[in-house]
This record gives C-alpha cells, structure tokens and sequence, in this order.
C-alpha cells in the first residue's frame, strides 16, 4: 500500500467536515480527530485517496483563518488564470524561495539572506536583486501554510492587482444616506439623472451633525466629506448588472438577460413532449381576386422536442383560440399524406403523425379553454404549462420561429421584417404578391422539403432522420378512430336541451330519433348538456349523453342554410340580418337564407367590380370557399350593384341601367314602412331560456372572435 505524505497537524476537511490530523499508528492508519466534538475516526492511505478522487477531500490550506482575503483569493485561483504579469513577476521570485527551502537554512539573517540574494542573482542573470526585507516578507508568506506539500509558486505571487484604497473616505452614514437615495431614484423604472440622485443626497447630508466625527471624514470648513459627482457615477456602474436590470426593468426582464443560459428541458423519444405556440408571420398576403392586402396571418405550430420536427401546423387569418389550436392538433395527430396531395410542389414526405404523450405550451388563455383540457383528458395527453412569462422552457419552439422568419418570411416579397428599423423605407403592402393558399404552400414547402432535411445543430443530423431513428425504437400511437378525434377536436359549448332541441348561435338543432328523443325526456335530465361543435360546419354538433359520455349527432332543422356554413360566415349574416331589422324584431331563419344569398350575390359582384374593401372577409367566409359563392342572376345583380345590364327577355332594346344606391336605399325603407314585420313560422325558432346569444351584443362577439367584415358599396 502507498502512504501518502501528511502532515501532523494539517487539516483535511471530508463531506463538508473538518478533522484534524493527529498521528499514524503501527499499522499504518491515520487518527484523525474531528474539531468540532473531538471524536476520533481511523483513515487509511487508500481510503483518503479514494475521498481525494471523489473530489469528497480537500486539504485545507488555511484551517485557522490566518491568511487574509487576498491572499487567500490567490491561493484558491488555478496558477494558469492569474496575468501573466503576475506568473512573470512570480517566476522571478522562486529561485529565492527554492534557494532558501534547499540550503535548510534555519536563521533568517540579514547577513544570510543577503548573501543567499547575491548568489541566486548571479546564477540567474538577475539585473535588478530583492531587499532583504521583501525576501524576509516573500519567506512569511511562504511558511503562512503549514503543509509543505501546499506550497507552491502562488504563495509568493504578487498581489498588487489586488490593491486599492483600503480606508473609507466618507463617513458611514454619508454612505448609507448614499446607497439609499441611489435605491430609491436609481433602481426604478422611471430613474433620475446622477445629478439630481447627487442633490438630494446633499439635502440629506445637510441634516447630519458633524459633531464627534472623525477628522478624516471632515472637509477643511469642518462639514463632512460628500461624494462628487464623478464618484456617485463610479458608484453606479459598480452595481451588479442582475440588480440594475431588476430594479429598472423588472423582475421577469432581469430573469430573462441576467440568467445563465443552459439547455433546456429534453425529450427521450418521438412526441414524449411536443411544444406548441403561434405567432403572427412577418409578411402581407394579398386576396387572390382583389389584389387588395388582407394583412398578416397567423400560425400555430406544434413541434416535437426529440426530433425537432414540426408534426402539425394551422395558418389563416383566425386570432389564437381554442379553435386554432384544435385544428393545429388535428394536423398533427392525422397522417399527412391526404394533406400534402393539396401540395404538389412538395417532394419529400411528410411522416410525422400520432398521439403525443404530452403537450408544452405557454399560460394563454386557449390553452386553458375547457375544449382543449377536454380533449387532452380524452386523449390521455398531458398538458404541461411553463411558468408564466418564461418563454425559455418552451424554447426549441422559440427558436424555431425565429429561423422560419430570417430564412423564408424575410425573403418574401410584402415581408414586414421584425421591426422598424430593419424596414427602413420598405413597403410592405406595395411589395406584395402572395396569396393566403400562396403562403401556405411556401411555408409548407419550407418546412418539408428544407428545414426538415436540412441538419440541425442541436441534434447533429437532420430532423426527418432523428424521427425516422426514433419511430423504429418507439412507435407512436394513435386514437381508437377516426371519428373520434373529430368529435374531441372541436369546440365544447354548455346549452339547455328541451323539447324542441338545442339552440346554439340562433340556430335550433333537433332530429326526430329513438335516441334523441329518450335524451330529451330523461327524468335525470340535467340543466345544461355538452355540446361539441365544429366551426368549419354548423350542420349539424355532438350532444354527450351525460351518463354514458357517448356524442350524438343531432342536424340543424334548417339545412338549406347551415349546408357548408361556417361560425366565422353565420356571425357575418346575423350582424347584417340585424342592422336591417327594426328594433321590436328577430332575427329568423328565413332572413338569414335570404341574406346568405344577397350576401354571397354581392360578393360575385363586387369581386368583379374589385369594391370589395374589408380586409378579412376572405378569411370570415373560408379562404377556400369560392365554390359556395355562387353566380347570381342579372337582375338581382343590377339590382345590388347598379351597374349596367341587358335584360334576358328584351333582346335588342337599350340596356337599362338599374337604380343608384341612393334610389334603392329610399324604396327599401319604403318597403319596410309598408311590409308587416316577418315572423318565423316555426314556433320558438330561436328561443333559449338561458343564456340566449341574441341578447348579447352581436359587434362584441365578433369583434372577441376577431372577425371584422363589412362590405361597402
């Protein structure tokens, strides 16, 4: 066994304990003897060198508390971090000490030592000699630590980078008096300027006495000694970074700058955790018909923490929303090849789908919607919220949208850019040139056919590869059917059910079935029932039965309407049915066909009039419905539009223009005047006892939705 050199006396200190070396017995153990309740415990050599490599043992070079500060910092900073200028002026110095430790001498003479001095210089070729004094203070610091094997090169390395001026130059209260005024004016959001933090440090000076203060704190007229202006400044860039920032800027903005960057949460396989947030895209897109800027779309994404891949994607006009990150979680459950056959232009496969295990997102209130906690506990997905204003523990996400914008959005024509600044004189809405479905394809194209072959730094190979790695060790899984991911994908409403059905949004959904009608005459019927809707069409929803948690279909009464209608569409016809009604009347079922088919009439004609001014109607209606916006007949046409057109019926005469606008408001207001007001035939069409649409206000709810759609003549 190899024993190891220890000395008598030195201190080791073992798991964050403190034991003092007292002898070695026959045998070869060491005794060491704990300081603080003098028990004793038995060590051998290979036991402490076990300890040492564990990093469990440290020897410590100053048990006692001798050494002071500075000193101290030196010996604890690795040599080969220390300036040169002080490794050179130490490597100047050794050959004294090593001279000294070698002769053994044992008097520190001034004699002995001058002559050690002159013969070190001349083997040397030293130029310029030490004192006897600085080689007697070089030799205090060297013996200050016990054990010689401690000793090195860094006990007598100069500490002059150290120095400052040691003593106070203001009295202790000026300073306190200092300090605080600078917390209260300076660590705020709304900081003053040194000069006047420095005045009212003055006013505060002014009330102390002077009187028994020591003379070094007192100016020449006997006042005590305030700092200057350049000093208060000195003062204030000496304050630690995290401080100022925290007191200027927030807690949260300190959090974010002043936090040491490591990597963030991990995954172990494919859609163990998958992150998911929107944002609104840098670039303008423009309608297909108009060429008239519709503005900036957003997009949700839904990207796999394993892989890096993006498994689901939402873009249109539709704010966050329950509804968008439904549809988001749709795409990406759902195979993709259905999807991309919309896409030729896209090569490359797309093969992420399956059910995620969980799901990261932020605390944005449609993520806290009951439609998507719904979904998640039906799926058996969970939902794992960051903490609030904490965008880093989302951030493969975070990150990934800044590549999509510097690497795709910035080069599109009509890109807004990130700012301002970077704009510059750019404009964007002149620029302009895609379409919603153009953008779409772009960024779709983007993600499958560059950035998921394309490697990634954070994993070292490309995304599609680390996914197709990933599958084969650990297969997704995915729902029972298809139809239900359908059903637990859509929007959850509370609604009364009576006889005569469900109202929902001023439509009434009933069926004349076994099934339904058992629903509807329960003896446990509750208040309320769960309705899931599907926004993209109000043909029909789901009603739970409450006791078995099973979904029926139950139609719309009035199909001939709610055939291909949107939420987004419905809110649109109701606003106008409304404005033209008076106020003792409802809105009907029968207003509304009429209206739908005015409304969409009009959009046929003024797509070719290229009078179509609002921004998000295309978005309102569906981006791709223009097979639900059918050609209307002339004379309805003229009849809206007033423009010039030639009845079917009177061949060859003159084209007879159709009424102004002005004309046809006045005979429309006649009309009213002398048309009794329209009442639904159907009894109790739109009636709800509880918590009726119809008695909210209809521009707020729009305006929540973010649909705002008008259409100017």
């Amino acid at each position: 066994m190899t024993a190891i050199n220890w000395s008598v006396n030195e201190v080791v200190e073992i798991s964050g304990e403190l034991f003092c070396i007292e002898s070695r017995a026959a045998s070869g153990e060491l005794n060491l003897r704990h300081i603080r309740d003098n028990r004793f415990v038995s060590f051998t050599d290979a036991e402490l060198a076990t300890l040492w490599s564990a990093n469990e043992l440290i020897r410590v070079i100053d048990p006692n508390g001798e050494l002071n500060d500075r000193h101290r910092n030196m010996l604890e900073r690795p040599y080969t971090q220390l300036p040169e200028a002080i490794k050179k002026a130490a490597e100047w110095r050794l050959p004294y000490m090593q001279a000294y430790v070698n002769q053994r001498l044992r008097k520190r003479s001034k004699k002995a030592l001058a002559r050690l001095i002159a013969e070190v210089a001349a083997a040397e070729n030293h130029a310029e000699r030490p004192s006897v004094r600085q080689l007697s203070r070089w030799l205090d610091s060297w013996f200050q630590i016990g054990s010689p094997d401690l000793r090195d090169i860094r006990c007598i390395a100069p500490r002059f980078h150290l120095r400052g001026n040691g003593k106070d130059r203001f009295d202790p209260d000026v300073e306190d008096i200092v300090l605080e005024t600078i917390e209260e004016m300076w660590l705020k959001p709304n900081k003053d300027s040194g000069a006047e933090i420095l005045a009212v440090a003055n006013k505060r000076i002014d009330y102390l006495d002077p009187e028994g203060r020591e003379a070094r704190f007192l100016d020449r007229d006997g006042k005590l000694r305030r700092p200057s202006l350049r000093t208060l400044y000195r003062l204030l860039n000496s304050i630690d970074t995290d401080v100022v920032v925290k007191g200027q800027r927030g807690a949260i903005e300190a959090d974010r700058t002043c936090e040491p960057v490591v990597r963030g949460p991990q995954a172990s396989r494919p859609l163990e955790q998958v992150e998911m947030d929107h944002t609104l895209l840098d670039v303008i897109v423009l309608d297909a018909e108009r060429n008239v800027p519709l503005g900036r779309p957003w997009i949700t994404v839904a990207l796999d923490r394993y892989t890096r891949m993006i498994i689901g994607v939402y873009i249109g006009f539709m704010p966050p929303g329950a509804h968008t990150v439904m549809l988001c979680l749709r795409n990406a459950i759902r195979p993709k090849e259905e999807f991309l056959e919309r896409y030729p232009s896209i090569r490359n496969n797309w093969p992420c789908f399956g059910k995620p295990k969980a799901i990261v997102v932020d605390n944005g209130p449609e993520f806290h919607s009951r439609s998507f906690k719904e979904a998640c506990l039906a799926l058996n997905i969970d939902i794992i919220y960051c903490p609030v204003r904490k965008p880093r523990y989302k951030g493969k996400i975070e990150r990934w949208f800044g590549r999509l914008t510097r690497q795709h959005l910035h080069k599109i024509p009509g890109t807004t850019f990130s700012n301002t600044k970077q704009r510059g004189d750019y404009k964007s809405e002149k620029e302009a040139v895609m379409t919603l479905a153009d953008l779409k394809c772009s960024i779709l194209k983007w993600i499958v056919d560059d950035y998921s072959v394309s490697i990634h730094r954070g994993i070292d190979c490309a995304p599609v590869v680390k996914w197709e790695e990933g599958v084969r060790k650990s297969p997704v899984s995915m729902p029972s059917r298809q139809g239900d991911l359908d059903i637990l994908l859509s929007h959850v409403e509370d609604r009364k059910l009576t006889r005569t059905g469900i109202s929902l949004h001023g439509l009434l959904y009933s069926a004349k079935t076994k099934e339904f009608k058992r629903l509807i005459n329960r003896a446990d019927k509750p208040d309320t029932v769960k309705v899931r809707v599907n926004a993209e069409d109000l043909n029909s929803i789901q009603v739970e039965d409450w006791v078995t948690g099973r979904f029926i279909e139950v139609p719309s009464v009035d199909p001939e309407y709610t055939t291909d209608l949107s939420l987004a569409e419905h809110a649109i016809l109701r606003q106008k049915v409304k404005e033209r009604l008076k106020a003792y009347e409802r809105v009907t079922v029968a207003r509304l066909v009429e209206t739908r088919h005015d409304f969409r009439a009009d959009i046929q004609m003024l797509k070719r009039a290229k009078k179509l001014t609002s921004k998000r109607l295309i978005a309102a209606i569906g981006e791709d419905r223009d097979d639900l916006l059918p050609e209307s007949e002339s004379a309805p046409t003229a009849e809206v539009t007033g423009v010039e057109t030639s009845s079917p019926t009177a061949a060859g005469k003159a084209p007879v223009k159709a009424p102004s606008t002005r004309r046809r408001r006045k005979a429309s207001a006649a009309s009213q005047r002398q048309a009794a007001p329209t009442t639904d035939a159907r009894p109790n069409a739109d009636d709800d006892d509880d918590d009726d649409d119809d008695d909210l206000s209809f521009r707020t709810r729009t305006a929540a939705s973010g649909i705002v759609a008008e259409i100017l003549p």
